[in-house]
């Protein structure tokens, strides 16, 4: 990630303006090669005081860009001057790679340590040049599974490999992974043939600020990525599509507003078929991830993505329900919605997922983890009674058995990527109807409208 790093000592650096329209230009430049360049980077050490995201329409200039982005630092700069006269700050920049338009402020106060000090509101700096952008905090993202499930599943014997079956493949069709990376020593050896990547060393593959862009790999000690990736190639039993991993999630499952817009934007740009966003945050709409799955909708691009769990720790004997927990009701009035998911019912390219169990006969029930709705999520997944209910086995190991609604939303991906080309013109969600059953009893998804796994 492509950062600058600015002091401020209550004094405007002239110097940081020219850097900036400079390291936008060059920016720009490269992106039209698909490869970002390579300068120095700054390692922060600990968190920082607060982080905000910039988000500029295409028609506004480097110079323009550049110039706010001095604003907003300056501006922090002279708030942190007023309640704490004497002390620093330190703007770290970060540019999205191919994609100016999205920019990251990371700053943290210099010399400070033992004191809480509250951050400023997200307004435009003032004074300071105005324009058209959108200046928002950058929310922090999750992936639940990834730091606490119900079943440690990535302690399965590392020999066995995920199987990489079906005879053809197909360049036409991608793919893209938003996820913790993708391990693909985890795989059988065919695995090689279906990174999709750029011509030449310019396909990026990781988008977390600090860490190089072109490096394939997942970190993440369950490697929830890789998990992912395995059920998805899974479900497509015959001509196998290409699969772009995009790193947005750190080794703890930790991403933010940032990275995943970042990552979609890349996505986006390359023209590919499905996206995978087995992620998300509760909290309010964020103007600047919307603005990126408007973008995805724009392009006919359907995003998959996960209804949302249960913070916490999640009980291995509790995740077949025998009762409907109404706590993960989405629908209820004055519950916090879980996005992207709950964009659902704006946008006609995402499908949202969760996992359902069956309470006996043709009625079901909400896994007992998870986020159900009737209004916002379109289908659930309908797993199989006893060990496996509302769980699925790890795509290496049948015994080894991971739940939650991260691992519902690839089985929908996979099976999605045929249905969307032998329906064209239909929407995702129109396609889900289609194909999907309907249940009799109550509804807890949108029709009540669920598939078999």
């Amino acid at each position: 990630m492509k950062k600058l790093v600015i002091f401020h000592f209550g004094k405007r650096i002239v110097r940081f303006l020219t850097c900036a329209v400079a390291l936008i230009m060059l920016m720009q430049t490269s992106c039209n090669k698909h490869f970002p360049p390579t300068l120095p980077t700054y390692v922060p050490k600990g968190d920082p005081w607060f982080s905000r995201n910039i988000y500029f329409p295409d028609h506004t200039d480097s110079t323009g860009r550049a110039a706010i982005v001095a604003a907003c630092c300056d501006s922090i700069s002279a708030y942190l001057q007023r309640i704490l006269p004497g002390t620093s700050t330190r703007c770290i920049v970060s540019y999205c790679p191919c994609d100016s338009s999205l920019i990251n402020l990371d700053v943290s106060i210099v010399g400070l340590s033992g004191q809480t000090v509250p951050p400023p509101p997200p307004t435009t700096p003032k004074p300071g040049p105005t324009g058209d952008y959108t200046y928002m905090n950058n929310i922090n993202l999750e992936i639940p599974e990834a730091t606490d499930t119900a079943f440690h599943y990535f302690d399965y014997d590392s020999t066995i490999k995920i199987p990489v079956n079906g005879t053809t493949e197909s360049d036409s069709r991608v793919i893209a992974i938003i996820d913790t990376g993708l391990d693909t020593t985890r795989f059988t050896s065919r695995i090689g043939s279906l990174i999709w990547g750029l011509p030449g060393t310019g396909t990026i593959f990781s988008v977390i600020p600090n860490e190089s862009y072109f490096v394939l790999n997942d970190p993440n000690h369950v490697q929830h990525g890789t998990a992912v990736t395995g059920i998805v190639l899974n479900q497509i039993p015959d001509t196998k599509p290409k699969i772009m991993s995009i790193r947005a999630f750190d080794a703890r499952g930790g991403g933010s507003i940032y990275t995943v817009s970042c990552a979609l934007s890349y996505a986006i740009k390359n023209h590919v078929n499905l996206i995978n966003a087995s992620w998300g945050y509760f909290g309010d709409v964020d103007s600047v991830l919307f603005k990126y799955i408007s973008k995805a909708s724009e392009n006919g691009i359907p995003i998959i993505a996960a209804a949302g769990n249960t913070r916490g720790h999640h009980n291995p004997t509790s995740v077949c329900p025998t009762s409907e927990n109404t706590t993960n009701d989405l629908s209820l009035p004055g519950r916090q919605l879980f996005y992207p998911g709950c964009f659902s019912t704006q946008f006609s390219n995402m499908v949202t997922v969760t996992t359902l169990a069956s309470a006996g006969g043709e009625l079901q029930l909400p896994c007992f983890y998870q986020n159900y709705s009737n209004v916002f999520v379109n289908v659930g997944v309908l797993t199989k009674t006893g060990r496996q209910c509302c769980t699925f086995p790890h795509p290496s190991a049948t015994d080894r058995l991971m739940e939650g609604s991260s691992f519902a939303t690839p089985v929908v991906t996979g099976r999605m990527l045929n249905l969307i080309q032998a329906s064209p013109g239909n929407t995702p969600r129109s396609i889900i109807d289609q194909v999907s059953e309907k249940t009799t009893g109550t509804k807890y998804t949108l029709n009540g409208s669920f598939i078999r796994f």
